[in-house]
């Protein structure tokens, strides 16, 4: 049998595949919900922030957030493998 005959035999997809299909897209939407406000939030100023939705996308995107955040971190007292380590002290 031809591959073009194989292809016109071909029945559609049965409903549930359907369902099933929609049902993942679905629940990849709602999982994704709060990574799409984390990274809407974070190219906002402070204003935008208090002043819209989470839903809202910036009006200009700022990074200049990011800058100011790395900026404030104060440098760690010790290496991170030493403060797991159970016999270490820091």
């Amino acid at each position: 049998m031809s591959a073009a005959a194989r292809a016109a035999r071909r029945r559609p997809a049965p409903l549930g595949r359907i369902v099933l299909y929609a049902l993942m897209v679905g629940l990849a939407a709602f999982y994704l919900v709060p990574v799409y406000i984390l990274l809407a939030t974070a190219l906002k100023t402070f204003g935008q922030v208090q002043a819209t939705t989470p839903w809202e996308l910036p009006a200009p995107p700022t990074f200049g957030n990011f800058g100011q955040a790395f900026g404030q971190l104060s440098r760690p007292r010790c290496s991170s493998s030493a403060c797991s380590s159970p016999t270490s002290r820091c």
